[in-house]
C-alpha cells in the first residue's frame, strides 16, 4: 500500500518531487521490483563500494578520538584483522560497524580500567585502547556477518 502511495505521488508531482531511495543493492532490486511502475519511475542508480578494511580503521580511529581516546599501535593492527575480517560480510554496515566496534571496544576499556576497583583520580587515566580492548568476541561476530552485541 506505501509503495502504491509512493508511486503515485511520484507520477502526479513528478516535476516538484524527488525520492531517494537508499539500501544495499540485493534489498533495494527487491524493493523495486515489488511494484511494476516503481521500477520504471526510477532512472538513476548510483552505487557505492563498501569501504576498504584499511578505510574502515580510518573511520573507527575517528569515531575513538570523537570519543576522547587514542588507540595503541597494537591495538590498531588487530583492528585491522577485524575490519578486514568484517569486510568480507556486506552485512557488517560498514560504518555503523566501526561504531560498534569503537564503542564495544570502550565498554571493555571501561571493565579493564575500572572494573571492580575504587574510582581513580581521572588526571592519572590514559584514555588509549589497547589491544585487550578488540576481544576475540569481536572477531568472531565478524565471521558470523554481526557485532552488534557484546557477550
Amino acid at each position: 500500500e506505501a509503495i502504491n502511495t509512493m508511486v503515485q505521488e511520484m507520477e502526479n508531482n513528478r516535476a516538484d518531487t524527488i525520492v531517494v531511495f537508499a539500501g544495499y543493492p540485493e534489498p533495494m532490486e527487491e524493493f523495486l521490483s515489488r511494484n511494476p511502475g516503481l521500477h520504471s519511475r526510477v532512472p538513476f542508480k548510483i552505487e557505492f563500494p563498501d569501504y576498504s578494511a584499511e578505510e574502515m580503521l580510518q573511520i573507527a580511529t575517528l569515531e575513538s578520538g570523537r570519543r576522547g581516546f587514542s588507540i595503541s599501535q597494537d591495538a590498531k593492527e588487530k583492528m585491522l584483522t577485524i575490519c578486514t575480517e568484517a569486510h568480507k560480510n556486506a552485512e557488517n554496515g560498514n560504518g555503523r560497524f566501526c561504531r560498534n566496534l569503537i564503542e564495544n571496544a570502550i565498554l571493555s576499556y571501561a571493565e579493564r580500567v575500572y572494573g571492580n576497583s575504587p574510582m581513580s583520580d581521572a588526571s592519572d587515566i590514559e584514555y588509549t585502547l589497547t589491544s585487550d580492548d578488540f576481544s576475540e568476541v569481536q572477531v568472531k561476530k565478524c565471521k558470523e556477518k554481526r557485532i552488534y552485541d557484546r557477550i
